[in-house]
């Protein structure tokens, strides 16, 4: 089953704190990224999989037979 890709550019949340994302690494959609980033101003390094939780644990299709 294909699931949503989260581009990792796009994702800056929780927007009031997150800022200057730089992807170093992106996996692609099976896969996970790695970035460097602002958090309240302090750089970090941040890993995260390109799909959402809620994509791997709920079907898209719930066909009734």
């Amino acid at each position: 089953m294909p699931f949503d890709y989260h581009d990792p550019e796009t994702v800056v949340d929780p927007k009031s704190l997150i800022s200057n994302v730089r992807v170093l690494y992106d996996d692609g959609e099976k896969g996970f990224s790695l970035c460097k980033l602002s958090c309240e101003g302090v750089e970090h390094m941040a890993m995260r999989w390109n799909v959402a939780r809620r994509d791997m644990m709920m079907p898209r299709n719930r066909q009734v037979k």
